[in-house]
């Protein structure tokens, strides 16, 4: 089982929207999934909802088991190993903004790191935030151009030069602004399933191909299941003991 960890401290770059995305690409390609949500907002929970809803109402259209989960960060490496045991072959970790240590815990469990950026000017410099975290835990990590204009192709490639001169490789793929990426969302579903023929669905399933590639080369973190807690040793003997036995023995 792999682990992925989307990862950004920057807020509004699109992390809960790449997550779904690739979580239901995983899906449709036949891999039992698990989105950890991190983020108290909890976006991709309430997504999840609204799926749960729409499968009650239409019948689920897709067998293979996706389940997302709200946590907290401290219990992320359990939770992945519990995830392992119950069968799942992908976790998929969602991180809020502004907060490192969620975003720090889960760079250090996943075995592959996607820090998405807008191609902006104030996005770029608040991504070397992220890209100084993941390059001192030293994590496997990759930039997505994510939300580009899609007549902006060269904005992207320079926004591309300048994190990679930051020390982070790129994916290979870029996502470009694109409604159905909004629009899907607010029924459960992702613009591949609400428009499958489209330049989104063509993003989100290159990006997932690639994104396997990079797995299978890949040999999983080992993530240590809870002990089960042992029952608490007597450490005092009950003062009170004698005083019980005593009045005992005076009923009688």
């Amino acid at each position: 089982m792999h682990t992925l960890a989307i990862v950004s401290t920057k807020g509004g770059v699109g992390k809960t929207t790449l997550a779904v995305h690739l979580a239901v690409a995983a899906q449709h390609a036949g891999v039992q999934t698990l989105l950890l949500d991190l983020d108290p907002q909890g976006s991709a929970a309430q997504w999840a909802k609204d799926r749960t809803r729409l499968a009650a109402e239409h019948g689920n259209w897709v067998k293979t088991r996706l389940e997302v989960r709200r946590l907290f960060a401290n219990d992320l490496s359990e939770e992945i190993a519990k995830a392992e045991g119950e069968g799942f072959g992908l976790v998929i970790i969602d991180t809020p903004p502004h907060a490192d240590f969620p975003a720090a815990r889960a760079a250090e469990a996943a075995d592959i790191v996607l820090m998405p950026s807008r191609p902006g000017y104030f996005d770029l410099h608040a991504a070397k935030a992220t890209v100084s975290l993941v390059n001192d835990l030293k994590a496997y990590a990759f930039f997505v151009m994510n939300q580009v204009p899609h007549n902006s192709q060269q904005i992207a490639t320079d926004a591309a030069a300048f994190l990679e001169s930051k020390g982070i490789h790129q994916a290979p793929v870029t996502v470009t602004l694109l409604q159905p990426y909004v629009r899907a969302l607010r029924d459960g579903l992702t613009a591949p399933e609400l428009v499958p023929d489209g330049r989104h669905a063509q993003e989100i399933g290159a990006l997932w191909h690639w994104l396997q590639g990079e797995l299978a080369g890949l040999t999983p973190k080992i993530h240590q299941a809870p002990e089960v807690a042992a029952p608490p040793k007597k450490i005092l003997d009950n003062p009170f003991e004698f005083l019980a036995q005593k009045f005992t023995d005076e009923v009688a």
